[in-house]
């Protein structure tokens, strides 16, 4: 039959509603074009013929029912549409089997479903030979068990928007890597290119995050009757001008030309100062060998929202492992990264169109906790007040006395709220240090009881080899070394400030020296951040002045101190360089008021400093991007080792990373860091 050729290709073809991942529906409005590029793509490629057998298993009203209809249409296929009294999987292994389906089409978690059956039930699939899975994360272990199952099945990744005609990006996976941490994004698809972008709009180089857009006949008109969304979503390219959807989507691309999903942008959350998105926990959790599948969702409000991640085992794994898992997390992650619940289920929640229901998880974290961990109620006056001061600032309902605060969802920012609630109900002289190093309820009494106090040194890793002695920066806390201490994989500890804290840097490295000399014999290597540099410069040179040896005097982002020392600065300056130190740091007035006198008395006693020269080699690493307003004015800004020259008689090796001043330690700079001081190591 000859259909009209005066039809517009460029017409209006359909719309379609999505919700995305919040509030209210959205339009999407294609023309003819778009889908019919994605549909011809397909199908060619996957060489989709008239004798294939396609089983429309998705909802009518979400996209992949497009493939599903006008795809099977375009090849002149047979589509099988699923029993409409009949939703179960059970229903649908028997229709793919009666029909002898030859191509499955859908959203991960209902392949799943399918799989789980057909495994149950010990039924092959022979004639299933293509499988197209899209619309949420493919768990790395679906492959292969669809390959179990269908074992001539050819498993194909797509993804994209409604905004872009179904698909624009595909992966075949021929096999999962075992160092992978999500099958991959894939490349572009025909006549859809992909871009990723920094905030400036620029392209990013590889292995570098940035947002994902598609460009290409793909994209839609806009949102039905909406043209402020329509122009917030769809925008040009900075460079070639070409109109592009921004997907929402975080990505980077690979040295091989596939682009690597990180996760939604809107997902990221902001758990009291840190950055945390979500997928990078899933991804960890998924490595695993234990873990099957993994979700992650962020529970609670403002300071108190928490990560709560839900775990599927595989088969043989015992559910009592719940630590464990959280135990090998702490190994690869940032602290704050670490899920403070972790909940064993048997199957994740979807939607109707097959997609995981993050709402269901959430209502269910909301509601209560996971109980699986062995509870030991607190047994003395000074127990129950600290649990009472960690409920208050996790938000958590539940404390036994051997739970370990950072498990728990804790981190610097919660203990510095964990300090300060301590200090005001027990009138004891509570430190960070303290928190640091006695992490549950028993330990941290025990310490507290009678008023024995913390050291200055906090140990931070445990390894081998010479220690690494890290001081504090100017608001007294260690905190901050804890991932870095853990990635270096040496033995490390940290010199916390502790009150009565001195006036001068000479007094404050006395302590520190004597502290280090107790705890190990040298040569020594001290690492200072910030503020940190000068104290490690002075604890240097009376170590020398003592006999000792300092093997290498480590300095992140830090200017040389200089002779004559710039002096104090008034209160007005201390406190807006205090407000751009603690910038994204989710703190109360309350707790800012306890950590500002540190800072300021810090601060001000290494611009009092008279600085020495010592013998030590120095290794500097310095942040590439931003400025600290307390540096701005520094007579070696230019200078590539910061005046640090004058300040020893042995060697200065400088090296930049990417990052700012207040941004190294984050997940995303912090390998960088790792890379530079072993390539510095002496």
């Amino acid at each position: 039959m000859d259909l009209p050729a005066q039809l517009d290709p460029s017409a209006l073809a359909y719309v379609i509603y999505t919700s995305g991942s919040t509030g209210q529906p959205k339009g999407v409005a294609l023309d003819h074009r778009g889908p019919i590029n994605t549909i011809q793509d397909v199908n060619d490629t996957l060489g989709i013929v008239a004798e294939d057998v396609i089983f429309g298993v998705s909802s009518l009203s979400f996209d992949l029912s497009v493939y599903d209809i006008f795809g099977s249409t375009m090849a002149g296929a047979t589509l099988v549409l699923p029993d409409p009294v009949d939703h179960s999987p059970h229903a649908w292994l028997a229709a793919v089997v009666e029909r002898r389906v030859t191509v499955w089409n859908s959203a991960p978690p209902l392949m799943q479903l399918l799989v789980d059956v057909a495994r149950a039930e010990g039924i092959q699939l022979p004639a299933l030979r293509i499988v197209m899975l899209s619309g949420d994360w493919i768990p790395l272990s679906l492959p292969e068990a669809i390959k179990a199952i269908a074992p001539n099945a050819k498993v194909i990744s797509l993804g994209g928007a409604t905004e872009a005609s179904i698909w624009s990006i595909w992966y075949p996976i021929d096999a999962v890597d075992p160092h992978w941490r999500s099958i991959p994004y894939g490349r572009p698809m025909a006549n859809q290119p992909w871009y990723v972008l920094d905030e400036q709009g620029n392209e990013t180089p590889t292995w570098t995050t940035g947002q994902l857009h598609i460009g290409g006949v793909g994209l839609a008109q806009g949102y039905w009757g909406d043209a402020d969304k329509t122009a917030a979503a769809f925008v040009a390219h900075p460079v070639t001008g070409e109109r592009i959807y921004r997907t929402g989507d975080l990505g980077r691309l690979l040295p091989d030309g596939n682009i690597e999903l990180i996760g939604r942008i809107d997902a990221q959350c902001k758990i009291q100062g840190h950055r945390v998105e979500p997928g990078e926990v899933e991804y960890a959790l998924a490595a695993d060998p234990r873990v099957r599948d993994a979700v992650v969702v962020v529970a609670g409000e403002a300071s108190r929202k928490q990560l709560h991640a839900f775990v599927i085992l595989r088969e043989g794994s015992s559910d009592d492992i719940t630590e464990s898992i959280r135990a090998g997390l702490a190994d690869r992650l940032p602290s704050y990264m670490v899920p403070g619940r972790i909940t064993i289920i048997d199957r994740l929640p979807v939607t109707s169109n097959g997609k995981l229901d993050r709402s269901a998880l959430l209502a269910r974290s909301e509601a209560g906790i996971d109980t699986r961990a062995v509870h030991v109620a607190p047994r003395t006056s000074l127990e129950r007040t600290i649990v009472a001061a960690w409920k208050d600032v996790l938000g958590i309902e539940s404390i036994g006395i051997e739970d370990d605060f950072f498990h728990l969802g804790g981190h610097s920012f919660t203990a510095l709220r964990a300090v300060a609630a301590l200090r005001s109900r027990t009138g004891l002289h509570v430190t960070l240090g303290a928190m640091l190093e006695s992490r549950t309820v028993a330990r941290l009494a025990s310490l507290l009881t009678g008023q024995r106090l913390s050291s200055a040194l906090v140990p931070l890793h445990a390894g081998a080899g010479p220690a690494l002695f890290m001081v504090h920066p100017a608001g007294g806390s260690v905190a901050a070394y804890r991932d870095l201490a853990r990635d270096l994989d040496r033995a490390c500890f940290g010199l916390a400030a502790s009150e009565p804290l001195p006036d001068s840097v000479e007094a404050l490295a006395k302590q520190y020296v004597a502290a280090i000399r107790a705890a190990a014999p040298g040569p020594y290597t001290i690492l200072g951040w910030s503020s940190g540099a000068v104290i490690a410069l002075e604890m240097t040179a009376q170590l020398e002045a003592a006999g000792e040896r300092v093997a290498q005097l480590v300095v992140l982002d830090a200017p040389a101190p200089t002779d004559p020392p710039p002096g104090p600065v008034d209160d007005s300056t201390m406190q807006a360089w205090f407000r751009e130190d603690t910038a994204g740091a989710d703190l109360l007035p309350a707790e800012l008021d306890h950590v500002y006198p540190v800072f300021a008395r810090i601060v001000n006693a290494c611009r009092s400093y008279h600085p020495p020269v010592v013998t030590a080699d120095i290794a500097l690493i310095r942040a590439r991007d931003g400025q600290v307003s307390e540096y701005a004015a520094h007579p070696h800004d230019r200078s590539e080792d910061w005046g640090w020259h004058c300040r020893t008689r042995g060697a200065v090796a400088a090296q930049t990373v990417a990052g700012t001043h207040h941004t190294l330690f984050s997940p995303q700079h912090l390998g960088d860091v790792v890379a530079a001081l072993q390539a510095l190591a002496p």
